[in-house]
């Protein structure tokens, strides 16, 4: 088996897409939340004939700007802020054209702290806009000079607090941003600021923001390399274990995206660094955290190889599913499915503990849920235990009565769900083919199969389907059913040959109706 995220027969990158997206989408409505509070916080109560000071005066700003009297500094840095305050966004454009961000980038390190706490913030903002907007500052060497700021921890915390909030906002604007700063080993001083903040246990927003910060540089694809986000492992891992518990929280979900990599010797640095597992399904038990976070965290560390599965088995993570799957409406069972399917997708041992837990049964009921995103993790788990199982895990399977939902899984109008359903029938069917032949009789499992009219619906799947990737499964389940049809022996696939290098579109199949 190769190494990698455990995902077996189909193309898993749309349906891993779309459900990110959904979850960035809502972690970041909330992080916008959170902002708009802290900067309401933060800003004075400017009067309405205030904030509506018009774009004109940004010429008087620069003159001011640029004088040597700090009073007029201040009055111009005052001005900007005011305009860059507005809410909805303030006239940044202008404020670029006008050629000011190499202005507010030099008052960034002045002397007098007022003078650069009121540029960091006109600078805050601006990254905060568009990515047109934020490249201006990133132009200019704006991220060079922010990592600077941070990297002096003699500076003041409102500073530094302001200076790592900017250079989130870069980090969290796209990938190449992102990757400007770890190049330039961006990632040293917030971590430092980090555990100085920590230590001097004030300033709890610093280290919110700075875990915002490592959040920003270890998410995105693809993903940066792992020996520039690496450095922020041991503290991220003392974080989860003794912060607060937003800070936990944000530092699982920074934890996960850290973890979301194809190389297994990553993984289990992870867990040599942190020793986390233990601790994040302490965490679940206590229901006072995010727990899709420790749920992602501990799939994406569920890496496919034995070694990593063992130990996460070892430490309690099979229990901590059984917890949720006792619930039958827990609404954490998609997330839990999915660590599951991870967890099964690796050796004959993995499986077997898996079943000695005693909960397989109801993952196949699982298989007839109303709703989709459950059967198709269902499907997953089902899935990887009978194509990469054992004879006799996969004789289990058909004792729990499993042919039910995979056939049912076969009229799903996802091309996922029916290439899923196929290749474990396949499997199973070819398993049967094997114990008829040893026994002299015809295939028992082909019994099984078609008290569902398990046979009618692969016929029907192969006749509807327009997709070369669904016709190519059934081609093979028709030809492991009639294994003695001359047909089969003359023109069909080979069963035993592996056709699983292929793309699919989830929408084009969306008309199959059986």
């Amino acid at each position: 088996m190769t190494e990698g995220k455990p995902r077996f027969g189909v193309n898993r990158s749309e349906h891993t897409r779309k459900r990110k997206d959904r979850d960035y989408s809502l972690r970041k409505n909330r992080k916008r939340r959170q902002l708009k509070k802290t900067r309401d916080e933060q800003m004075n109560k400017f009067n309405e004939k205030i904030l509506e000071t018009s774009v004109s005066s940004i010429h008087e700003i620069i003159d001011a700007l640029r004088s040597d009297d700090i009073e007029d500094q201040r009055d111009g840095l005052r001005g900007i802020r005011r305009l860059v305050s507005i809410e909805g966004g303030g006239p940044y454009d202008d404020i670029i054209e006008c050629g000011l961000v190499g202005t507010l980038l030099r008052l960034c390190q002045d002397e007098d702290s007022d003078i650069a706490h009121d540029a960091l913030w006109c600078i805050t903002n601006i990254c905060s806009g568009t990515s047109e907007q934020c490249a201006a500052v990133v132009e200019q060497n704006g991220h060079k000079v922010l990592i600077e700021i941070v990297d002096d921890l003699s500076n003041p915390g409102r500073i530094l607090h302001q200076a790592v909030w900017a250079l989130t906002n870069i980090a969290g604007d796209c990938t190449r941003c992102r990757d400007l700063i770890l190049h330039e080993d961006g990632v040293y001083p917030v971590v430092r600021l980090l555990q100085h903040t920590r230590e001097m246990a004030v300033q709890s927003r610093t280290v919110e923001v700075c875990i915002w910060c490592l959040s920003n540089f270890a998410r995105g694809k693809p993903a940066p390399y792992f020996e520039d986000i690496s450095p922020c492992l041991s503290v991220i891992g003392e974080i989860i274990k003794t912060g607060a518990i937003g800070q936990r929280n944000f530092a699982t979900w920074t934890l996960s995206y850290i973890a979301d990599v194809d190389t297994v010797s990553y993984i289990i640095t992870i867990l040599e660094e942190t020793d986390i597992i233990p601790t994040l399904v302490e965490h679940y038990q206590t229901n006072q955290y995010d727990n899709t976070a420790i749920l992602r965290c501990i799939g994406n560390i569920a890496s496919g190889h034995k070694d990593v599965l063992a130990q996460l088995i070892d430490e309690g993570v099979l229990e901590l599913l059984k917890t949720i799957f006792d619930q039958p409406q827990s609404p954490d069972s998609i997330q839990a499915l999915w660590v599951l399917s991870n967890l099964v997708a690796a050796s004959h041992d993995q499986i077997q503990a898996v079943i000695d837990q005693g909960f397989i049964g109801r993952i196949v009921n699982f298989l007839l849920s109303e709703n989709s995103a459950i059967r198709q993790e269902a499907l997953w788990v089902c899935s990887n235990i009978c194509t990469l199982g054992s004879d006799e895990q996969k004789d289990y399977m058909v004792e729990v009565d499993v042919f039910s939902g995979l056939i049912e899984g076969l009229r799903s109008s996802e091309a996922t769900n029916t290439i899923l359903a196929a290749d474990a029938l396949i499997a199973l069917l070819k398993r049967g083919n094997t114990i008829g032949a040893e026994m002299g009789e015809d295939n028992p499992f082909l019994v099984l199969f078609e008290e569902y009219n398990g046979s009618q619906v692969a016929d029907l799947v192969f006749q509807r389907s327009s997709s070369a990737a669904i016709i190519q499964r059934m081609t093979k389940l028709l030809g492991v059913i009639e294994q003695d049809a001359e047909g089969f022996e003359d023109g069909m696939i080979d069963t035993d040959e592996e056709n699983d290098d292929f793309e699919y579109n989830s929408d084009s199949d969306g008309e199959l109706d059986i």
